[in-house]
């Protein structure tokens, strides 16, 4: 699977499990986009780089490392992003195993 059908996949994931638009996710500033942010960041970066993540999402390197990092945390603190976090990777290993 190609970088850009994996976000756009995990993306999707995203915006269904937490009910905002795909626009809102990647720029507002409230805590439901920031927290989905967060939790899209956090699950790509298993599979791409910050500097791949960072290109496709339109954000700073930077600004995608410091998701990256604060995404244990609000794993563990916020119920909202661990919940999507746990369902969204379920979704994204199916996906691995059925692309091998």
């Amino acid at each position: 699977m190609k970088p850009s059908e994996l976000y756009d996949a995990t993306l999707s994931m995203v915006c269904e499990l937490t009910g905002l638009a795909p626009d809102a996710v990647l720029t507002s500033k409230t805590e439901e986009c920031t927290d989905a942010r967060c939790t899209l960041v956090g699950c790509l970066a298993h599979y791409l780089t910050d500097t791949q993540m960072a290109t496709l999402m339109g954000l700073t390197r930077q600004g995608v490392c410091y998701l990256r990092h604060s995404f244990e945390y609000s794993r563990r603190y916020r119920w909202s992003v661990g919940a999507n976090a746990k369902e969204i990777s379920k979704e994204l290993a199916s996906m691995s195993q059925a692309d091998a």
